[in-house]
């Protein structure tokens, strides 16, 4: 927790203007499954002038110390403003071997016309889609970004057999000022460094 916390007050200082969202996954979804099942009476309690409940994965990390946005676990979260193409992001329930996950997604973001970003996996996929309708064309993707988990294996589960697919990575969406249209892209991270749009990010 408090690793964590480091990590996205890093990210608050590098950018203190931006809007920073966590969506939780289904691994913080088990720390409110075990307190309905175990302490049914803490689950939901908050103190008197809090909105937030006593033990909740946004209270542990103290999120509202960072300014960022806490959503609920399976919630989709639409970015993109006005005059811009909408982008969902969610967590996600789906995965396969790699380069198979996102093409489970393809066929639900082209069946609702919008491009959609997920996690879960721990795989750095893209793929895309070619929409043609009334109003015209365009092109919507599904994307998973990858992980930015330890994979060297301190993290056991990052070496395990099935797991070895795991790929370091960061997901980047653009909108095009003049139609509005999103561009997403996916750039693999390579020993704590990746090349984005030709210029070198490093941890």
């Amino acid at each position: 927790l408090h690793a964590l916390h480091d990590d996205i007050r890093a990210l608050r200082q590098a950018s203190p203007g931006s809007r920073i969202i966590y969506t939780s996954g289904n691994h913080e979804h088990r720390i409110d499954r075990a307190l309905v099942s175990q302490m049914g009476e803490l689950a939901g309690l908050t103190a008197v002038g809090d909105d937030e409940p006593l033990v909740s994965v946004p209270r542990l990390l103290a999120l509202h110390l960072l300014d960022v946005e806490w959503h609920p676990y399976e919630s989709d979260v639409w970015v993109g403003d006005k005059g811009r193409q909408p982008v969902r992001l969610t967590h996600g329930t789906k995965h396969g071997r790699a380069g198979q996950t996102v093409a489970r997604y393809l066929s639900d973001v082209a069946m609702g016309g919008h491009s959609t970003v997920v996690g879960h996996t721990h795989s750095a996929e893209i793929a895309y889609q070619r929409l043609v309708g009334p109003d015209g064309e365009r092109v919507v993707y599904a994307m998973s970004p990858g992980t930015i988990a330890d994979i060297g294996g301190d993290i056991p589960a990052a070496i395990a057999p099935d797991r070895r697919t795991w790929t370091q990575g960061l997901g980047v969406t653009r909108w095009d000022e003049a139609t509005g249209l999103a561009h997403g892209a996916v750039y693999p991270i390579h020993g704590g460094s990746c090349i984005v749009e030709g210029r070198r990010v490093s941890a």
